[in-house]
């Protein structure tokens, strides 16, 4: 059910959804750009496989890929619209695999260097599956980040 009410909700925003991070006076647009730059400062210069659950509208990845020599790149979104505005922004990018499902029905024996799972959790019905699958994606020495609430973040690993 909730998996429904989330993809109709950014389907249905997902024309719009870029204007959360434009450079506007509004506590919504700092979150959104405070998001951007953390994220931004804190991947930089690295190479290795990369997965972003609930890429949104590419705001964030698109500028990461641009930093980063990643190997193999996993885009996933439960939006179709949404994905679609990740593509168009993402061109000339080797390795990058763009996917349209739920993210807990996701099946790959890749193991990611770099998660990046921003702004699920207040989606997410089950914390301790998000938490146990995103662990099993990650290789040993990889990086999960987490946005957990407004502009609190932390990495498991």
């Amino acid at each position: 059910m909730y998996q429904n009410n989330v993809k109709n909700l950014f389907e249905q925003i997902s024309s719009k959804y870029y204007k959360n991070f434009l450079n506007k006076k509004s506590s919504k647009n700092y979150t959104f750009a405070m998001r951007k730059k953390i994220i931004l400062d804190n991947i930089i210069n690295k190479c290795g496989n990369f997965i972003d659950i609930a890429t949104g509208s590419g705001e964030i990845s698109s500028k990461l890929l641009k930093k980063n020599k990643f190997k193999k790149i996993f885009l996933v979104d439960i939006s179709k619209k949404m994905l679609n505005k990740t593509k168009k922004k993402i061109n000339n990018c080797k390795n990058v695999f763009f996917i349209n499902k739920d993210f807990a029905k996701l099946k790959t024996k890749i193991k990611f260097d770099y998660i990046l799972c921003i702004g699920i959790l207040a989606h997410y019905p089950n914390t301790d599956f998000l938490i146990s699958k995103l662990s099993k994606l990650s290789n040993k020495k990889g990086k999960v980040i987490i946005q957990s609430s407004l502009l609190n973040f932390f990495t498991i690993k």
